[in-house]
Order: structure tokens, then sequence, then C-alpha cells
């Protein structure tokens, strides 16, 4: 779980959440326990390995429930009483505190965003901005509109995520104004442009527009080089990678993922590169994928899940040589450092690729035969 009063790390290819501010993430001393007055912890957002070009929409109907729900992670409900934290926030709002209303909103938001309900999410991240501006808390509106595109984002609804970044770009100024005469600092403007504009980068992206997608992340990267956040660097790399292979451009689709790597420190950057694992012995693939540290294993498996996205570009584009190179690093990195998920899609892809260029003896008894090899063992 991440503080939610904190900044959290840039993933590649997942939008970006603001953390709350000063005023709002002070309402309660940090003796306070698990009190419905602190502000809750969520779930780090991870991108999904998928054999289509970009990511499906996370949500789909559920009838019995007429609501939207996440069918990869499915949660159970949110552990507290909703009726507790809409009572306090009520509460609140009659005492005159619009803060600590809207943490009581936050926190019901949270819950719901921690179970994948993200369209009640939205509504509770709603909520938590009208006391924010009836108290004229401009840093908390805008952390609102960030976690509200980001459900937007999650539900498929990318244009309205678009929208709703553009809203919060334009209460920058006014937010570091509202932030020195509170509390004396908080994330730093660039910072906030950076994640904003990542996210509609990444709304771009899945809305195919490669131009818009490109001008977003330009902003974003030089946003991030002023705040010299390595991570925000990373993440927008890799998702330039996403957006150049979306246009066909190859060549900075490696130059991308080269500074990605760099970036994120990703160690034996060799093995990726290979064609073939069999001389590999599975005590050699644990050693290597022990001694990752969990940042620079959740950077090598963003490295995975983009070496098939770009995979699944190349076929687009007809590149079936392309596709089965990318699809291979992703399934030798897969299989390296244990990410069985990555492997097993990359494998299929493979397979994919090597029937597309008429060499269906090497899709059905190669890299397929490693993959079940590789379960037995597991």
């Amino acid at each position: 779980m991440l503080d939610s009063s904190r900044p959290e790390p840039f993933v590649a290819l997942c939008p970006h959440r603001l953390p709350l501010p000063p005023l709002l993430a002070s309402q309660t001393p940090l003796d306070a326990g698990k009190s419905s007055s602190r502000p809750f912890g969520r779930k780090q957002l991870q991108p999904l390995p998928c054999l289509t070009a970009v990511d499906p929409p996370l949500l789909q109907s559920v009838k019995e429930k007429k609501t939207l729900v996440d069918p990869h992670d499915i949660l159970a409900q949110p552990k507290l009483n909703m009726a507790d934290l809409i009572n306090l926030a009520q509460a609140c709002q009659r005492s005159q505190r619009p803060l600590a209303e809207a943490l009581a909103y936050w926190n019901a938001a949270i819950e719901h965003e921690n179970a994948g309900l993200h369209v009640i999410a939205q509504s509770f991240f709603e909520k938590f901005i009208a006391p924010c501006r009836r108290a004229q808390y401009t840093p908390g509106v805008v952390t609102g509109l960030s976690s509200i595109s980001a459900s937007l984002f999650l539900q498929g609804n990318y244009k309205e995520s678009v929208q709703t970044c553009e809203q919060a770009l334009q209460l920058l100024d006014e937010t570091t104004e509202v932030v020195q005469k509170t509390s004396g600092g908080w994330l730093t403007s660039n910072y906030l442009a950076a994640s904003l504009l990542l996210n509609i980068g990444l709304s771009f992206l899945q809305l195919f527009d490669y131009e818009a997608a490109t001008l977003a992340f330009a902003r974003a990267l030089q946003h991030a080089l002023q705040t010299q956040d390595k991570n925000c660097e990373g993440a927008i790399c890799a998702s330039q990678a996403i957006c150049n292979a979306l246009s066909g451009d190859f060549q900075k689709v490696d130059s991308c993922l080269d500074r990605y790597i760099e970036i994120t420190q990703i160690q034996e950057t060799g093995l990726e590169t290979t064609l073939g694992l069999k001389s590999l012995k599975l005590v050699q693939q644990n050693q290597v994928s022990q001694t990752l540290s969990d940042s620079v294993r959740q950077a090598t498996l963003n490295a995975c899940v983009c070496f098939l996205r770009i995979g699944a570009m190349a076929r687009v584009h007809g590149d079936f040589q392309r596709a089965r190179h990318f699809c291979q690093r992703a399934y030798n990195v897969g299989i390296v450092y244990g990410f069985q998920k990555c492997a097993v899609q990359a494998g299929v892809s493979v397979g994919v690729c090597e029937a597309e260029i008429d060499d269906i003896e090497a899709g059905q008894n190669g890299d397929i035969k490693e993959i079940v090899e590789f379960w037995e063992v597991e």
C-alpha cells in the first residue's frame, strides 16, 4: 500500500496520481493509528501484459451489481462502513471544517478505488473537491482532479481524462501561490505539470493520436528534467517508446528504450537481446531474480510489458520480424526474472509472429515448448 499523502512513484504506462497536499495530509497527528480521519493507503497501479497494441479498458460491466469492476483484480468490498465516513463528512460540514470533510470523502474514494470500483471512487473524488473549493484550497482541487483523471482513464474514458488534466493544469499557478501562503511548500509546479502531462499523453496514446501524445510526452519530459526526477523521466521515455512504435518509427523506439533501461539500472540487460535461453539453468534464473531490489524489479517488469506492447505495435505495422524480436526480448526477461504471466503471453506472441512469417514449426516447437518446460519445473 502507498501512503496517499506522499508522492507515489511513476510507473511506465500507468496514470500517475498526485498525493494529498500538506494541509489535508496533516489533519490528525501521526500517532492517530488507523483512524478514519487519517489518509488511507492506496494500491499502486501496475501495467498489465496484453496481446494488444494498447490497454483495453480495465473495467467491464457487471449487470448484477450495476457498476463497473476490475476483472484483473477482484477485491473485497470496502472494509470500512461507508456510512461512518459519510456521517463524518456531514458532521465536519455542519461544524464548518471543510478540509476535514474533504479528507473523509477522500478516504471513501480511496476505499472504493482499492476495491476496483472506479466509477464510485470518481463520485467521491468529486465530493472531495467541493469542500476544497469552498475553502479556496486549490492544491486539494488539483489533487482531486488528478485522481479523477486516473479513474476516468481506468474506465476507458480517455477524452474526459484529458479534459480533467487540462483543468488541473490551469490551476497550477494558483496552487503554487496558495501552498506558499499556507504551508510554505509542497511539490514543485514542474512535478505537478509532469504528472498531469504524462496522464494526458497516455490518454492520447490509447486514442491512437500519435501527434498529441508525442507533444504531451515532450512537454512532460521538459518538466521532469527540471525536477531531476529519474523515475519520472524513465516512465516518460517508456511511454514515448510505445508512442513511437504507434507511428512505426522503431529507431526512436530503440533509443527511448535504451534510455529507460539506463535510467532504471536494469541488470543483465544483455539477456534481453539473446534469442535462446536453453543453456540458462533455473538456479541461475532464481539467483538473478533474487538479487533485484524492489524498484529495479518493478522497472524490469515495466520493460517486459513495454517489449510486449511494442511487439504488438510492430504486428499492426506488418513487421513480423521486428515483432518477434521484441516479443522474444519480453519472453527472455520474463523467464529470467520470474515474470510468468509476461513470459506466457510473450511466448504466445512469438508463436503468432512465427506463424505469420510462415515458420509455423519454430512457433510450435521453439519458444512454446520452453514455456511448457518452465511451468512443469515450477
